[in-house]
């Protein structure tokens, strides 16, 4: 049985290069006007979604390995 994230996980991902893709540089920041946009009409599901593309947004744009991660 999937697990309801591993479900929208490639949706996650697929939204967070659209917003990419649309505001460059801006996109961390579009995420969180959105997010704040949820917020005030109380979907909190579409908060949590928008917080995991903010998060998907922060890990797509890194350019370092972190200390923990295995090089391969």
């Amino acid at each position: 049985m999937r697990t309801n994230k591993a479900e929208i996980e490639p949706d996650i991902y697929r939204s967070a290069w659209n917003l990419i893709r649309a505001h460059g540089k801006k996109a961390e920041r579009e995420a969180a006007k959105l997010q704040e946009a949820m917020i005030a009409l109380g979907d909190e599901r579409a908060v949590s979604f928008m917080w995991s593309i903010h998060k998907a947004i922060k890990e797509l744009r890194r350019t370092k390995r972190q200390d923990h991660e295995p090089l391969n």
